[in-house]
Formats: structure tokens, sequence, C-alpha cells
């Protein structure tokens, strides 16, 4: 329900993803860790919204951070707000 059905991501590799591939990339991922930082939201419109934030994502394994500058676009429709875009880029440590 979060993601639009004309949901697209731009991955960090160039390629292009929509909300299907999305979703099944996601129920295929073991448990992540996610701590966020700098979350920011600009109004674009009165139903348009840009987010940008820094990732710090781990896998359970216990493996080293991969950190990420990353940005989406979310679009009200009636009382639902709902990603339509989203782009990750790698970085080093942030």
């Amino acid at each position: 329900k979060l993601l639009a059905n004309d949901f697209v991501e731009f991955g960090s590799a160039g390629c292009v993803y929509d909300k299907q591939s999305i979703v099944e990339a996601l129920g295929a991922e073991s448990t992540l860790q996610i701590n966020i930082t700098d979350f920011h939201t600009i109004s674009l419109s009165p139903n348009t919204a840009l987010v940008t934030y820094r990732a710090a994502v781990s896998k359970s394994d216990g493996g080293p951070a991969k950190h990420s500058l990353r940005s989406s676009i979310w679009r009200q429709r009636d009382t639902t707000w709902q990603m339509v875009f989203h782009q990750g880029t790698p970085t080093q440590m942030l």
C-alpha cells in the first residue's frame, strides 16, 4: 500500500525497477537493520513531497553497513500517501 501502482526506482547499479520487482525483492531479503539520519521533507505541491535522508543498512549476518543517500517522491491521493519514485545513491560511511 505504500508503493503506488506506477512506482519506479532507479537502482544504484543503473537498473530501473517497478512496484512488482521491488515487492518481490523485499520478500526475499534477510532481516535488515536500517539507521536513518538527516531526514528532511520538502513540499513540492499540496499533494506531493520530496523526502531525503541518509541510510546505513546492515544485514542480520553482522557484515558492514552499506551507506547511501536516499530520495523519494510521495503523492497523496484522497487521504493516502504513496511513494511514486525512489533512488538510493551509495556513499562512503557518513
